[in-house]
């Protein structure tokens, strides 16, 4: 077995990757992730690091901490541009666009070839069929700093992303936690539907905070409890079946069955999921009361949809 890395996380925390340490029934020979104590977390079809020549499939990508899918594709950028590779393209049975959005931080790759690239998604994850998408992705790593014990910066063409206690704000993708130019500086931001509802803390282009970040979200606490009544809640959940692809929609349509959707505290993400209940962040509940009914459905279904399709993909993966 060839030697290992060892690979710095966001919130300081290591991992360990181990080449050609296993064996999947999908994947063939593959490279093991493992925490800091040994234990594997996931693997990832075997790469030749020397030089390597496909950007490998992982088996549960929801089972590693934050950062570490970033950690290993950049380490691949970086062995790939070492060794004269010109490009590589994924090899394996899950063409995400979360994979794309990670992709795009350790490689450069046009926006417009996202749809050509997970064109077979859907196809090729449940019947365990690897696909090669016909998607060129040139090396281009990036470069993390950590300026504070909170923080750690991505650099790579200027400040691309911060990581705040292991939470990644960016200035492009999806999501709440969004980081916003803020004059010489930048402002990292918790939006709902593109309106910032909370400013968690103020950076230089290195990333050193001007002032300690907030460690959690404010919550108007006069919303916390607060539920969906059932008529409500039930077309949020056919709103969300329809717009998920048609694999996951048995799953949904069960995870939303009998839950209540309840406005509280869902820290830094728009929803949570619990054992009996959904969680939508109470900040969303006070936007309802700004803006037109006819937008109230779209903004609950934009939240609630990435939770329960995590939830969705967890609950097969499990099966």
């Amino acid at each position: 077995m060839a030697a290992g890395f060892q690979l710095r996380l966001p919130d300081g925390r290591t991992i360990e990757l181990l080449p050609d340490a296993d064996e999947h029934v999908v994947l063939g020979r593959c490279d093991v992730i493992a925490d800091e104590r040994g234990h594997p977390l996931a693997r990832l079809a075997a790469v030749d690091w020397a030089h390597p020549r496909a950007i490998p499939a992982l088996d549960v990508p929801g089972a590693l901490p934050p950062g570490a899918g970033s950690a290993v594709l950049n380490l691949l950028a970086t062995r790939a541009r070492a060794a004269g590779v010109a490009s590589l393209r994924y090899r394996g049975p899950y063409p995400s666009d979360t994979l794309f959005d990670t992709l795009r931080g350790s490689f450069a790759v046009p926006e417009t070839t996202r749809e050509r690239f997970t064109a077979e998604v859907v196809a090729a994850a449940f019947a365990g069929r690897s696909v090669e998408p016909a998607v060129d992705f040139v090396p281009d790593p990036h470069a993390w700093s950590w300026p504070d014990a909170r923080v750690c910066a991505q650099h790579r063409h200027g400040l691309e992303r911060l990581w705040i206690d292991g939470r990644a704000w960016d200035k492009e993708g999806v999501g709440p936690r969004r980081l916003r130019r803020d004059g010489h500086g930048w402002r990292a931001v918790f939006e709902i539907a593109d309106e910032a509802v909370a400013s968690i803390g103020t950076f230089d282009d290195e990333g050193r905070p001007f002032s300690r970040p907030l460690g959690a979200m404010p919550v108007p606490k006069a919303l916390v409890g607060l539920e969906l009544p059932p008529a409500a809640c039930a077309v949020v959940a056919e709103a969300v079946i329809a717009g998920a692809i048609v694999p996951l929609r048995a799953a949904i349509a069960e995870l939303l069955r009998d839950r209540p959707l309840v406005f509280g505290d869902a820290g830094f993400e728009l929803a949570q999921i619990e054992p009996t209940r959904f969680v939508l962040h109470a900040a969303i509940a006070e936007l309802l009361e700004r803006i037109p009914p006819a937008r109230s459905l779209a903004v609950l279904v934009a939240a609630l949809h990435p939770c329960v399709a995590r939830a969705a993909q967890a609950a097969i993966a499990r099966g």
